[in-house]
């Protein structure tokens, strides 16, 4: 598994001068990691590479490594339980989850997009108090033109292994999410252009600034 880390985030867990690295071969095991605050309090995105499929954490208390792992593995694990995901989670990313390899974030695109999610889940923090779990299952239905203007969990659950097994690994969710229609992010973003002035634009390496 390859997880792909922000400057910022790469720092607070002591993980500097990380290298760059191809996609892995297999989708699922391919994910990118970075690091926000709203309302005062940090919060961790870790978004697939290819579906854009997030799930979010706090980020108190996460001072190294071992203990980002540990509370990714599990928010991924529960996250992917409530989508239906269990045997994607069981077959696929759990066996990988001994091997992991460190990189840095480099694909403009997917930075683009993962901003994108970001101001989408500030909007949602800033309106309301909502757990990371729940907000995960808000910002997965939030539609992205990167993946041809489908929500992250449509997304990752038309992605394909590459493996050639792929009739074995499906599973279709349990259930649709009540009240959680895709939504459109336009008119969200058009009613709160003031708060763009709080969002931290995630960009490759040293380029990170803030607006």
């Amino acid at each position: 598994m390859i997880i792909r880390f922000s400057k910022m985030l790469s720092e607070k867990i002591h993980t500097p001068n990380l290298p760059t690295a191809p996609m892995a071969e297999n989708p699922y095991l391919d994910w990118h990691a970075t690091l926000f605050r709203a309302q005062r309090n940090q919060y961790i995105m870790v978004s697939n590479s290819k579906s854009l499929f997030s799930i979010f954490m706090h980020g108190a208390g996460i001072t190294d490594f071992n203990k980002f792992y540990k509370r990714m593995g599990d928010s991924i694990k529960d996250t992917m339980h409530d989508i239906g995901a269990d045997l994607i989670y069981q077959r696929i990313i759990a066996p990988n989850a001994g091997s992991i390899r460190l990189a840095k974030a480099q694909d403009r695109r997917i930075i683009g997009s993962m901003n994108e999610q970001v101001f989408f889940a500030k909007t949602i923090l800033y309106e309301e108090e909502i757990s990371p779990f729940d907000l995960s299952l808000r910002v997965n239905e939030f539609i992205l033109s990167a993946i041809k203007y489908a929500t992250p969990k449509e997304a990752f659950w038309a992605m394909k292994t590459g493996t050639g097994n792929d009739k074995t690994i499906e599973a279709k969710p349990t259930q649709q999410p009540e009240n959680h229609e895709p939504i459109n992010p336009l008119p969200i973003q058009e009613k709160l252009k003031s708060a763009e002035r709080h969002l931290k634009i995630w960009k490759p390496e040293s380029e990170e600034t803030e607006v």
